[in-house]
């Protein structure tokens, strides 16, 4: 039976919140070419952030229904994004005739692979309903031990298949986010995030993932896992310090957090957004003004990508509560005529 926290999923926005935000800068300007310390810890550790997080909530579930319940999260979100991205693009260079470049920046690399250079973060959520699907026909194993060695194993086998890139739809990918998950669901069943951690357990869980980020990285999307299974290990050890420590900030209630919640309140909506202005939005523009290379021109994209990316959620919840309200009348009226 699986011990019940006190922990709830709104505490976990800020957290998600923070690391949107990290995604939204490590994409602007040229940092994403980048490889300073900072951006690889932090671009491996949100990673690993957003998948400890997902497998906390993930509960033992009949595979059928829980692949179900992942497509509805996920798979919709993912093709709906897909196509909004391609159909853009495809307009754009049917007009520009440049239809081979739509062919091989868009639509070849979705083919072959589910994701590619003109998909943003969409290939995150592909990868994460892999990642579902996989945990579900996991528990259903009783054996907690042999569990944790057929995740230890998928993700040396997908470190090993991360060279082959196409064809494989991303399932390297899940097989390397799997230890994130299943440590995210046994953080929650042993009630660690519940627990009193000391500040010195804390910096000790975080230094393995600081030394190894000095000398190798993860970036699945780039099929790159250096030190492998050791260096997931690491960053699963890291995520749990950096959520346990947005814990205890979120417990203070302080209100200039309030909108970096709010952000990770919607985090899926912003991961869609983000995709699909990275892939059709002509950044050129900016360019023209101020260098992407520079600091100055990091940090105009990034707002301004914020601030669309947020009054699009906006708009989005505004016609999410109208369509409710909508709804909620036919009801009203279908009782009325009923009656």
């Amino acid at each position: 039976m699986e011990k019940k926290s006190n922990v709830n999923m709104v505490m976990f926005d800020l957290i998600k919140g923070i690391a949107m935000l990290f995604v939204i800068l490590i994409h602007s300007g040229n940092m994403a070419q980048t490889d300073s310390y900072l951006t690889v810890l932090m671009r491996s550790a949100m990673v690993a952030v957003f998948f400890i997080a997902s497998g906390f909530w993930l509960r033992k579930r009949k595979v059928k229904t829980g692949v179900r319940m992942s497509a509805q999260q996920l798979l919709i979100p993912y093709a709906v994004s897909l196509a909004i991205i391609l159909v853009i693009g495809f307009a754009h260079r049917l007009i520009t005739g440049e239809m081979q470049n739509f062919l091989d920046l868009f639509l070849l690399p979705v083919l072959k692979r589910g994701a590619g250079p003109r998909t943003g973060a969409l290939w995150f959520l592909l990868a994460m309903f892999w990642a579902w699907s996989m945990f579900y026909l996991l528990m259903r194993l009783k054996d907690a031990r042999l569990r944790l060695i057929l995740v230890a194993v998928g993700a040396v086998v997908g470190c090993g298949l991360l060279p082959l890139h196409d064809y494989t739809y991303l399932l390297p990918q899940a097989l390397l986010m799997l230890p994130y998950i299943y440590g995210g669901y046994l953080i929650r069943e042993k009630g660690l995030f519940d627990k009193k951690v000391p500040a010195w357990l804390l910096i000790l869980l975080s230094v393995p993932a600081l030394v190894l980020a000095a000398f190798g990285k993860i970036d699945v999307i780039m099929d790159v896992a250096d030190f492998g299974l050791i260096n997931i290990i690491a960053q699963l050890l890291f995520g749990y310090v950096l959520i346990y420590i947005t814990l205890l900030i979120n417990a203070k209630e302080w209100k200039f957090t309030d909108w970096i919640m709010e952000i990770g309140r919607r985090s899926l909506w912003v991961l869609c957004i983000h995709s699909i202005e990275m892939s059709v939005f002509p950044w050129d523009i900016l360019w023209k003004f101020v260098s992407p290379d520079t600091i100055l021109g990091t940090l105009v994209q990034f707002v301004i990508r914020l601030a669309g990316i947020m009054a699009c959620c906006y708009g989005l919840r505004k016609g999410q509560t109208l369509l409710r309200k909508v709804k909620k009348q036919q009801k009203r009226k279908g009782k009325a005529k009923e009656q």
